[in-house]
């Protein structure tokens, strides 16, 4: 979401977020997303009456690490992720509808399992880049150029592949207003 309404879905879904995981004790991530959206669902009165006004929902990942087994499990609510297996990467696509969101039936998330070793890399984010407009016809970043460009910088250090993607966004933005929020975080295994 945008604006007031975002900055709402932010402080209800931290909070509940933080409830699930620490006093729940729910550690399967698409659990955590079915908690957390039947919980912001009910708190948004979603169910009374099908609102065209009201189409706030929110996008999210979630990601559960076993260092011990070496594994990780990810779902996405309207969300994905790209994951760095040695030299291949692995698109994970999450769910296709957003926690809280109105609808006329109850979604189920999914959780998916991956093995890693030490140097594996893990990339997380928002669709604020996908969607940014820049670059010389003014149009969408879009999720395509956006893996192009994180197996173009995935051999380099985390410090140097953070430079790049700021460099990357101030090149496709040029003078443009930032239209969204921008989160990309990478993690190495």
């Amino acid at each position: 979401g945008h604006g007031v309404p975002g900055a709402f879905m932010t402080i209800l879904g931290t909070s509940t977020l933080d409830k699930i995981v620490h006093k729940d004790a729910i550690t399967d991530p698409a659990q955590i997303l079915q908690k957390l959206d039947k919980e912001i669902y009910a708190a948004l009165d979603q169910k009374n009456e099908l609102n065209p006004n009201l189409r706030e929902g929110m996008d999210i990942s979630i990601c559960v690490f076993d260092y011990q087994e070496k594994k990780f499990y990810f779902a996405g609510a309207k969300s994905r992720a790209f994951y760095f297996q040695n030299e291949e990467m692995i698109v994970l696509d999450g769910d296709k509808t957003s926690i809280g969101s109105q609808r006329k039936h109850q979604i189920t998330f999914n959780t998916q399992e991956f093995d890693f070793q030490k140097g594996n890399k893990l990339y997380l984010f928002s669709d604020g880049l996908p969607d940014q407009f820049g670059g010389k016809n003014n149009r969408k970043y879009l999720t395509r150029r956006l893996k192009v460009f994180t197996n173009k910088i995935r051999p380099l250090t985390m410090k140097e592949q953070e430079q790049k993607l700021i460099e990357e966004l101030k090149n496709w933005q040029g003078d443009r207003h930032q239209i969204d929020d921008i989160i990309f975080v990478g993690i190495e295994l």
